[in-house]
């Protein structure tokens, strides 16, 4: 697992504790944008769309939130092998 993806699952651990929220909700949303496209890159796809879904609901107004809406609108990443 690489440094990017364990970063973002850590701060996943901060937006997502046994008893609410910790972080306020830009934070949420910059937390789950970035854990979302961690998952995509690494080609977990199911994860990616819950996670940016995640952060258009903390917050759909912020930057991070308009970014999680334009990258579920692009839809999946394609493998190198699939873009030849």
């Amino acid at each position: 697992m690489g440094s990017e993806l364990r970063s973002a699952f850590w701060s996943d651990q901060q937006v997502e504790p046994r008893r609410g929220p910790v972080l306020k909700p830009w934070n949420g949303a910059a937390s789950y944008c970035k854990l979302g496209l961690a998952c995509r890159r690494s080609g977990r796809e199911a994860e990616a769309i819950r996670r940016l879904n995640g952060a258009v609901d903390a917050w759909p107004e912020s930057i991070y939130g308009r970014a999680a809406t334009k990258e579920l609108n692009r839809g999946t990443i394609k493998s190198d092998a699939e873009r030849r």
